[in-house]
């Protein structure tokens, strides 16, 4: 999941510098392919959460008037929740074993 998260973003990097180096450049040509490199980058990146889902974002407490934290999605969301759920077991066993009958 990280491998295809941190190509996604390289690939979204990548366009970007291109569209900055075609304005630069002014080339109509340039700014055309490295517009539709974006394009096909901010794709990759929505259909890579649309299949995975996306990571829990935590709030920003520099920004008091915006709340940023999203929950997590899809694979992720499983991931906490089996992690959670792994933790009660551990913590159940752990006052079991402390608290014999």
């Amino acid at each position: 999941l990280e491998e295809a998260n941190e190509a996604a973003t390289q690939a979204q990097a990548e366009a970007v510098a291109a569209a900055e180096e075609a304005i630069r450049t002014g080339a109509d040509a340039d700014i055309a392919e490295a517009n539709r490199l974006r394009d096909v980058a901010d794709k990759a990146r929505s259909d890579l959460e649309a299949r995975l889902g996306s990571p829990a974002v935590e709030d920003d407490p520099s920004t008091e008037d915006i709340d940023e934290s999203k929950a997590a999605t899809g694979v992720y969301a499983t991931f906490e929740t089996q992690l959670e759920e792994a933790n009660d077991i551990r913590s159940s066993f752990i006052f079991e074993l402390s608290h014999p009958v």
